[in-house]
Parts: C-alpha cells; sequence; structure tokens
C-alpha cells in the first residue's frame, strides 16, 4: 500500500497509533507499509482510510496527497474593456462620476482632435 506511510506521516500518526485507532495490530500496519502484506478485507482498508481521513483508494495511489487535492479552480475571463468603457460613459453622463483630465484621448469612439497638431 504506497500511499499508506505517506498518509499515515502526514496525519503526524505513529504505525501504533494508526494501529490502535484503526484496531490493527502493529506488526500488521508495518507489513502493509512495507508492501510484504495487503489487507485480506475491504473493510480494513475502509478502517485505515478512515483514520487518515481519505478515500480508500488513496491508499494504493503512488501520490495521495496530489490526489486529495481539490483541482485547480478554472482561471477567471479576461476583463472586457469594451463593457467598462460603456459603463463609464453611461456613469459620466447620468453625472455620478466626473471624467478624468484627459479622458477623452483615451476614448476609441471619438475622433481625436487634430488642430492642436497643425
Amino acid at each position: 500500500m504506497v500511499g499508506l506511510k505517506i498518509l499515515r506521516k502526514h496525519r503526524g500518526l505513529t504505525q501504533k497509533q494508526l494501529g490502535d485507532f484503526s484496531q490493527i495490530h502493529l506488526n500488521t500496519v508495518n507489513r502493509y507499509e512495507g508492501g510484504s502484506q495487503f489487507p485480506d478485507s475491504f473493510e480494513k482498508v475502509q478502517k485505515l482510510a478512515s483514520v487518515l481521513g481519505c478515500e480508500p483508494w488513496h491508499l494504493f495511489h503512488p501520490d495521495p496527497l496530489s490526489a486529495m487535492r481539490p483541482p485547480a479552480p478554472p482561471s477567471p475571463p479576461p476583463p472586457d474593456f469594451d463593457r467598462i468603457r460603456r459603463l463609464a460613459r453611461e456613469r459620466e453622463a447620468a453625472g455620478t462620476v466626473q471624467p478624468l483630465p484627459g479622458w477623452q484621448k483615451f476614448r476609441r469612439d471619438e475622433p481625436e482632435d487634430r488642430a492642436d497638431i497643425a
């Protein structure tokens, strides 16, 4: 049982404590971790998993800690700059927000005043 030792150490338990909590003899827990013996019933696997706070299949996984981690949340969608600009114009038109100095030169939908260039 590849993951048994990893999970036991992760939980901060000794082999004796794990055996006591799961009602399995210390020598048997030692043989499970060493791979020289496997549980003869699913009940023993369930007892070990419940003491370690994992699913039974985690005990056999080569990297049980990564298998127990929840998947990463999806990345947020990119910001919708057109919507942000539209909301800013609506608030400006409603008079709830005063435009920042120089705001006009960043608007896409209004032609720039080129009179000062000539």
